[in-house]
């Protein structure tokens, strides 16, 4: 069974080299190391050519999801996995996965290091709850990483190419499709290493507010899934949402509901209901019916906005 190790590269050189020698060290037998890059200009293509083992293509394309689309069908493997150029996997990762895949999985699922220049912030122990996974906030509800999974070639042929037009959270867009419709292995042990720089294209968007990482980076995923849940589940979470929306406007962060002060849940009940549903989506109102809501909404409560 060999193993599809595919990495997407852009101006990589920092952290490359840590990449490739994370895939080397696993001492597998089986393996490919693909690694499809943007057109550097800095010295990556230098350090994929002392690699003979590498399969790789340097040319310019349309984002990462688009290299990963090309990388996959460079591959050959069985098995896939996808490893960042600034990302690195645990030492005997394969040979875990290999002794462990079963029969009757498709996916198996460990756990992810989150990783700054300090060292390691947390370790990511995700869950695989296709409902709890719209609670994106929250630090264990998926995968953060796609170095925490690998998962049969069938899988990803049957979910199609990723969307070349999302740049940030095709992995987490991925994860909603494959959970979806295959069988999950969930394991007890880091496969995987985050490596958060701040220089990271989702860390970027992080460093702004929760509302600026929903629309830019969660919102175009959800919107195309959201409508397998239910409608108590739909229910479910616009309420629970709303809360978190009500904080960080109040507070800059989003806090659970036991820190809602009494004198404030008149508010959270009535205006802020109303404006998220229309923003989010996740009641039955409409964008166009509702701007006049929304503008009156804004001016009402712009010191609580800003």
């Amino acid at each position: 069974m060999k193993i599809s190790i595919i990495t997407p590269s852009f101006n990589s050189e920092i952290y490359l080299e840590r990449a490739i020698q994370s895939v080397l060290i696993q001492k597998d037998k089986n393996f490919e190391h693909i690694v499809v890059d943007g057109g550097s200009t800095d010295g990556t293509i230098d350090i994929l050519k002392k690699y003979k083992h590498i399969k790789w293509i340097s040319e310019k394309d349309r984002g990462q999801s688009d290299a990963m689309n090309k990388g996959f069908q460079m591959s050959k493997g069985n098995l896939i996995s996808y490893l960042n150029a600034d990302d690195y996997y645990e030492p005997k990762t394969f040979a875990y996965v290999r002794k462990n895949f079963s029969k009757e999985t498709d996916l198996i699922m460990g756990n992810v290091n989150i990783i700054n220049e300090s060292g390691i912030e947390y370790v990511n122990i995700p869950n695989y709850n296709f409902f709890k996974m719209f609670f994106w906030w929250e630090e264990n509800v998926y995968c953060f990483n796609p170095t925490g999974y690998f998962y049969r070639r069938e899988v990803q042929k049957d979910i199609g190419d990723f969307d070349i037009n999302n740049h940030y959270d095709m992995d987490y867009e991925f994860l909603l499709a494959a959970i979806l419709k295959f069988r999950i292995q969930k394991v007890d042990k880091v496969f995987g290493n985050f490596f958060q720089s701040g220089y990271n294209k989702t860390q970027k968007v992080l460093k702004g507010n929760i509302l600026n990482h929903y629309y830019r980076v969660k919102k175009p995923s959800t919107d195309k899934f959201i409508k397998y849940l239910t409608e108590e589940e739909r229910d479910s979470l616009h309420k629970i949402t709303t809360i978190k929306v009500y904080h960080f406007l109040k507070n800059g962060h989003p806090r659970g509901i036991a820190d809602l002060p009494k004198e404030d849940h008149e508010f959270y009940r009535t205006t802020l209901v109303e404006f998220t549903e229309v923003i989010f989506g996740y009641g039955e109102y409409n964008l166009k019916r509702n701007i006049l809501r929304i503008i009156k909404f804004l001016i009402k409560y712009l010191k609580v906005v800003f």
